[in-house]
């Protein structure tokens, strides 16, 4: 259902062979634009994993493992995100599951894009839709992050944080910089989260099932611009063109700033297929 970004004639092909088988403050935006040279040989894709997950949910703990596999071999070409959503998210108060990770941003991308209805634990690699299917088991990740990788890069994304501990409040720089003519439409969406976060998961491996002290990483905290983030360029972007939003709000004091990051990422509307994504702590 989604349009292939430039240059998957070649991924699809590959894709096929192989796989024939809470709440943040309203922020105060600043857009500017500014056109210069661009020395191309300094940017290096950086893929957006979104692992849906639920605290509940006795698989999921495998997709996690999985992850963590995938960002020892990749690094920094990685940038993940988990997703606490559906009835596996759902908290039970007075119980060892009171921790409640959902997001209102988390719940509206797991409906839209159907990973809740698909069965959890599942994920999403760029947003990438393989046969009709955008949501994606964790067998699969890394046969489609290497393909992706092989794709040239279209535009960057660089995140700029500065952070008031008095106050405890951040005033986030995003720029966005395409690398060759872009003549679609494409929007800038930047969330938050938060990490080492300890609260109970159900581990069908683990015995007893339920682990009280699990650590779960990188937790989907909110959107910053709203799920589906600004337009960055209503008709694309020309090659070596620059646009600059900036975001302020105050952090949740009950948030960990030094366990914080801002994950900013650009797509394309029509498709919600991820361009570039980045990543930058809090601190």
């Amino acid at each position: 259902m989604f349009r292939i970004i430039k240059n998957n004639a070649l991924l699809l092909l590959v894709i096929t062979v192989i796989f024939s088988c809470d709440k943040i403050e309203e922020p105060y935006m600043v857009k500017s634009t500014n056109v210069n040279n661009i020395d191309t040989s300094t940017h290096f894709r950086r893929i957006l994993i979104e692992d849906y997950t639920g605290h509940t949910c006795g698989n999921c703990p495998r997709s996690h493992e999985k992850l963590q596999d995938l960002i020892e071999i990749y690094g920094n070409k990685l940038v993940p995100i988990c997703m606490h959503v559906g009835s596996f998210a759902k908290p039970y108060s007075g119980t060892k599951y009171s921790t409640d990770y959902r997001t209102p941003a988390g719940d509206e991308l797991s409906q839209f894009f159907g990973n809740d209805n698909a069965g959890l634990p599942n994920g999403m690699i760029n947003r990438f839709s393989l046969d009709g299917n955008v949501t994606l088991t964790h067998s699969v990740w890394q046969q489609v992050i290497d393909s992706l990788l092989n794709i040239e890069l279209e535009a960057d994304v660089k995140i700029t944080n500065t952070y008031n501990s008095v106050a405890n409040s951040l005033d986030v720089s995003v720029v966005v910089t395409s690398l060759t003519d872009i003549s679609s439409k494409i929007k800038l969406a930047v969330y938050l989260k938060e990490d080492s976060l300890i609260s109970c998961q159900m581990d069908y491996a683990h015995n007893p099932v339920d682990i009280i002290d699990y650590t779960h990483k990188y937790v989907m905290r909110g959107a910053i611009n709203s799920t589906w983030g600004d337009v960055v360029g209503e008709t694309g972007m020309s090659m070596n063109q620059s646009i600059t939003k900036t975001y302020s709000y105050t952090l949740n004091s009950a948030w960990n700033a030094s366990h914080c990051k801002i994950v900013a990422f650009v797509y394309y509307d029509d498709t919600k297929v991820i361009i570039q994504a980045d990543e930058q702590s809090v601190l």
